[in-house]
């Protein structure tokens, strides 16, 4: 026999197919080489595809290494005999039993791909004699200019990993050229050929791919991550895509080495030492195994381009990286390649055998450098983990050995879940994170400390001190005052079956009292043609239960209605501000009007608008011609507030209001709205997803329903575990609160149980029907009349409101271009994460609901810099609401969503100035005709009898100015 040409490695995998059909799939690559040839791999499991972790090995890479081709094809042929066959095998002195063939088919998949560059290996193979040491690259000649020494790329230098040498690797560093003249030429980009996107291909297709080997030639070695530069454990920030090392890397005994966990760097040790060995027991050859690096620097190589992919992206699979270099020739004569093949087989082999459970390893190493309690709020508790990687299949103790102690600074640490953790033994050495936790209670604000902890691992004798870092800061308040409409409209239908707007009020108000923070001020407000101090501000108190909450919902529920009142929003305004002003010890202000009317007694908002500097929202009950809309957006305007109308509302529309509050809320605490959908709850369980990120730090997880008694309403975790009302009590700084209009609980992150937590992913509010304690959708209709037809074809009518406090912030704001229809109105989203915009490939969508209940859906554009902008048209009058749904990654990769809500108005009667007094006594008869004149009605009744209102205003005008 002698070394097989093209046709006959791709015969002889077609063939092994063809003979182990039950064991084999044929795979065609999807690029055919640049000389136009399909390029074919083998996959081999007794357990179907894709179902277990895999070994993926390449070879054929450089043209003029022959034998790397006819090594792989003798694996395969070996492998898939002796199961087969129950058999074992021996190569020289190195033999495997008949049951570890079995294991090893037993616990793997196998991806060979024995021919990597055909063109390549065909144009070596037939000129090889004229060309000194061979030719290496594949035969691409785009780059060569005509020129024959300069066709070609080397295709192990054209990975994605730090392929731009010039810009990534030290002036000077061996291992690429940018020369096409150079057998080391890169190409012209990352995968520009056809051979590596192939090589790439294969990869994203087995995503259970766990270790990659490269079948090279010569200098007898076994080479594993990193090649790039030297390897180093302790500095995670020397890294390759740290872009402040740029320029830096393959330097021998510098500045920079390449980060590796260590654990990773003990697994990939510890195998490449168990092919040594195995080689060795063949007939004798002494390999060495170490970093790729000792060879020397490389950059665009397979081996460190496998492994990199978990690093630039942790939902890949981690890969760990192996080169073997076989011989002291590219293609030395027959009969020693046939003994070098068996050596290369047993390597092989051996790899496979200690793979799963990597090599008898155990490696451990911690993620976690430092425990950093960053601004923890005052007397706030908080737990970090200590993250250890752990690849072993042994069983494994890590355990604090002493402290956590602060050495340094007020404040306690303690261990919530004890100081021991246990991993049972593994089937096989997949990475398992596991995690001890440290507690930390802050001091008083203003305040710093340090210590640290010592956590030691008795199996491998490692020890590790972290040191811990924590401040503390004033936990920020805001004073808020609910400024609520008591004029005679308010008695009202709302539009809601058997509900007053009055009644409207009553129900949702109370959801922006519930969920103000413990150290929150609340205050209460009414006004008519007057204004009230119905409660001043007071401190919310404990979620659920506080005093402050108490009295504001108690001042909510006495707020009637004047039926001979007028409507003086200015006035209403002007106490609340006044009153917030003269209220020490809060770090922000917010004022939150709820009116269902046109402003038409003095002082109006006009009149002192200009002495408001507080956040200012409105919540406009009504159409826009009951509103006046001008004056309510001119309040807002500027003050880092919004206002929100409703339109008319019907029984469809019962949570609007409620919404409304809630979104305010979020606003005035700047906390972030996660998802807020409606639901109905029928006989099946009901699970409303929504994504919560890293930059997430506690979570609200709201339900607004008139039913709540009749559902068991409780929050699913990542993993599947179910926080209920009883055991969230359990969790550190974490409540369940049943409100006067809501229930919900609030979640400090990440919630921590003795063995694990819950923060990142994918979370859901569960509801279903309350079945143990009796009622259900039965009670539910005996109970309400109103909504009886709405329970009986969809359950249980319920919205779920998610929000959470988060470094990850959406901002929105909608607009129209003029106040009279036809208008375009302007849409503007931000995303910020940490306060820097977010680039990860995020979208908005926008849900819009015209005046006539006309639905549509549109996509804003990217405009850059984590923004998105858009425009719609608004053709008639009315009320314009926008629902921006936000998606995307944050900076860790982690996906989520937010969402809010803005309203726009227009209409007819928008270009009219906003109502203002112009001097005199409330009451004078100045004030009493311009008032009449701001009505409608009035106005309208004056242009029947073709008396000119506008005339008379200018008049009084004119008589004001020259009094």
């Amino acid at each position: 026999m002698s070394y097989l040409n093209i046709v006959e490695v791709e015969s002889a995998i077609a063939n092994l197919a063809g003979a182990y059909p039950a064991l084999t799939s044929l795979v065609s690559l999807p690029n055919a080489s640049i000389e136009g040839r399909t390029s074919h791999a083998l996959r081999i499991s007794n357990g179907g595809f894709g179902a277990r972790d895999a070994v993926m090995m390449i070879g054929g890479v450089h043209a003029r290494e022959w034998g790397s081709c006819e090594i792989l094809i003798n694996f395969a042929t070996d492998l898939l005999s002796a199961y087969t066959n129950n058999a074992g095998l021996q190569y020289g002195g190195k033999s495997f039993t008949a049951g570890a063939v079995q294991d090893m088919m037993n616990s793997l998949e196998f991806v060979i791909f024995p021919l990597v560059n055909p063109d390549g290996r065909l144009f070596s193979q037939q000129h090889d004699a004229n060309i000194l040491d061979g030719w290496r690259k594949n035969r691409n000649t785009a780059s060569s200019g005509g020129a024959p020494s300069k066709i070609g790329v080397d295709i192990n230098r054209n990975y994605d990993f730090l392929w731009d040498f010039a810009t990534k690797m030290a002036p000077g560093s061996p291992g690429a050229s940018a020369d096409p003249g150079n057998e080391t030429f890169h190409g012209t980009a990352p995968f520009s050929e056809p051979e590596t996107r192939n090589v790439q291909w294969l990869v994203d297709a087995v995503p259970r791919t766990r270790w990659f080997i490269d079948v090279h030639s010569y200098s007898e070695l076994i080479l594993y991550n990193w090649g790039d530069d030297q390897n180093q454990t302790n500095d995670p920030a020397k890294n390759f895509r740290n872009a402040t090392w740029d320029g830096k890397r393959g330097l021998y005994n510098d500045a920079y080495a390449e980060y590796i966990p260590g654990d990773d760097e003990a697994v990939a040790a510890a195998l490449a030492n168990r092919m040594k060995s195995a080689i060795a027991a063949v007939r004798g050859k002494n390999y060495t195994a170490e970093p790729s690096y000792g060879l020397y620097a490389t950059s665009g190589a397979s081996d460190d381009y496998v492994y990199a992919r978990h690093y630039e992206n942790p939902a890949r699979g981690k890969i760990y990286g192996f080169t073997i270099e076989w011989g002291t020739r590219f293609h030395p004569a027959w009969s020693e390649m046939e003994l070098i093949i068996d050596d290369i087989s047993a390597a092989l082999m051996e790899f496979c055998n200690a793979a799963p459970c990597a090599g008898g390893m155990i490696a451990v190493a911690p993620l976690t450098t430092q425990l950093a309690f960053t601004d923890i709020p005052a007397s706030t508790e908080t737990a970090r983990a200590i993250v250890f990687s752990v690849q072993s299949c042994q069983a494994v103790t890590l355990q604090v050995t002493a402290g956590p102690t602060l050495t340094a600074g007020p404040g306690t640490v303690g261990l919530p879940f004890g100081g021991l953790l246990t991993l049972s033994a593994a089937p096989s050495a997949a990475t398992r994170e596991v995690r001890l936790w440290v507690s930390y209670k802050a001091g008083a604000a203003g305040t710093s400390s340090a210590g640290s902890v010592t956590v030691s691992c008795p199996q491998t004798g490692g020890q590790w001190i972290i040191p811990i870092t924590a401040n503390a800061i004033a936990k920020p308040t805001v004073e808020a005052m609910l400024v609520l409409d008591q004029s005679g409209s308010m008695d009202d239908p709302s539009g809601i079956p058997g509900k007053k707007r009055i009644d409207v009020l009553h129900d949702a108000a109370p959801s922006f009292v519930e969920l103000l923070g413990d150290t929150d001020g609340i205050g209460v407000t009414a006004f008519d043609q007057d204004a009230y101090l119905r409660l001043p501000v007071v401190q919310a108190g404990a979620l659920g239960f506080g005093t402050g909450r108490a009295q504001a919902k108690s001042a909510i529920s006495s707020h009637l209605t004047n039926l001979s009142g007028s409507t003086s929003i200015g006035d209403g305004v002007a106490l609340a501000h006044d009153t917030l002003v003269a209220t020490a010890g809060y770090d922000r202000r917010a004022v939150v009007v709820f009116t269902d009317g046109e402003e038409n007694t003095s002082k109006f908002i006009a009149d002192i608008a200009s002495k408001i500097d507080d956040r200012v929202f409105a919540i406009g009950l009504g159409t826009v011609n009951e509103l006046n809309p001008v004056a309510l957006s001119r309040l807002v305007s500027n003050t880092g507030g919004y206002l929100m109308l409703t339109g008319p509302l019907s029984a469809s529309e019962q949570f609007r209001v409620a919404k409304y509050y809630l979104q305010i809320l979020s606003g005035v605490t700047n906390s972030q709205i996660v998802v807020d959908p409606d639901a109905f709850v029928g006989n099946t369980i009901v699970r409303i997803p929504f994504n919560l990120n890293e930059g997430d730090t506690s979570v609200d997880v709201i339900l607004l329903s008139a039913y709540r008694k009749y559902l068991n309403f409780r929050v699913e975790t990542p993993a599947g575990d179910l926080i209920d009302p009883a055991s969230v009590g359990s969790l550190i700084d974490s409540a369940f609160t049943a409100g006067a209009g809501l229930d919900a609980y609030r979640l400090s992150l990440p919630v921590v149980w003795p063995s694990h937590s819950a923060h990142a992913g994918r979370w859901y509010a569960r509801l279903e029907l309350a079945r143990e304690s009796g009622p259900g959708v039965s009670d539910a209709m005996r109970d309400t009349a109103v909504a009886r037809a709405q329970v009986v074809s969809h359950g249980i009518p319920v919205s779920v409101t998610v929000q959470a406090r988060s470094s990850l912030a959406m901002t929105a704001d909608a607009s129209a271009q003029r106040g009279t229809p036809p208008s375009v109105i302007d849409h503007r989203v931000t995303l910020r994460q940490l306060g820097i915009p977010l680039d990860t490939g995020a979208s908005v969508i926008v849900e819009a609901i015209g005046p006539n209940n006309d639905t549509s859906t549109f996509k804003l554009a990217d405009a850059g810099a984590g923004e998105f902008t858009g425009q719609s048209n608004a053709t008639a009058s009315g009320v314009y609401t926008f629902r921006y749904i936000a998606s995307g990654t944050s900076f860790a990769g982690l996906a989520f969503t937010r969402e809010q809500v803005r309203t726009v108005g227009v209409w007819a009667g928008a270009d009219d100035p906003p109502p203002r007094s112009h001097g005199g006594e409330k009451g004078c008869c100045g004030d009493v005709i311009e008032c009449l004149l701001q009505d409608r009605g009035v106005r309208a009744l004056l242009k029947r009898y073709e008396i000119d209102a506008a005339r008379i205003a200018e008049c009084l005008a004119k008589k004001r100015g020259g009094a």
